[in-house]
């Protein structure tokens, strides 16, 4: 009965989709609602549900994502190296120096992260399909897209409680 159905395929998505934002959801609100440990237990669930969500979206073999996540986790440490380098606030009262010595380390981290991207763009493409990798660079735009769709939802709600 339900092979018959034209479109099973993208309503099967959509549910997953559907779920995963209603985990995410989930996950969100009850992290906010505990004392301590709440960022450690955010950032945890929602590596989980990236996982998911890639996993999905890349329709990743088992052996595909055998290969996959090892270098994906070893891409991602890297990454959170360079955010960290990055990572720096500007006060009100920055002198010119340091605001140039900012906007350059800015840009560096920049190339780098664009460097670091197409390094391992390019060890994706000696176990996955070209098609795959492409997609990934799109899914990884989409989940980010979700989470901030998500946490904009959630304070939205907030204020109207």
């Amino acid at each position: 009965m339900f092979k018959t159905f034209p479109n099973w395929k993208k309503l099967n998505r959509m549910k997953k989709t559907l779920i995963l934002t209603f985990l995410l959801l989930i996950v969100a609100s009850s992290v906010w609602s505990q004392p301590g440990k709440r960022k450690e237990a955010l950032e945890d669930r929602i590596k989980s549900l990236k996982i998911a969500f890639i996993t999905e979206k890349l329709a990743l073999t088992p052996d595909e994502s055998e290969k996959f996540w090892p270098v994906y986790n070893q891409m991602e440490g890297e990454r959170a190296a360079l955010y960290a380098e990055k990572k720096s606030e500007i006060d009100e009262d920055i002198s010119e120096k340091d605001a140039q010595a900012y906007i350059n380390r800015h840009f560096e981290v920049r190339d780098k992260e664009l460097l670091l991207e197409r390094k391992y763009v390019d060890k994706f493409k000696t176990f996955l399909p070209v098609s795959k990798v492409a997609r990934l660079l799109w899914v990884e735009k989409q989940f980010r897209q979700e989470i901030m769709s998500n946490i904009i939802n959630k304070a939205r709600n907030r204020k109207g409680r």
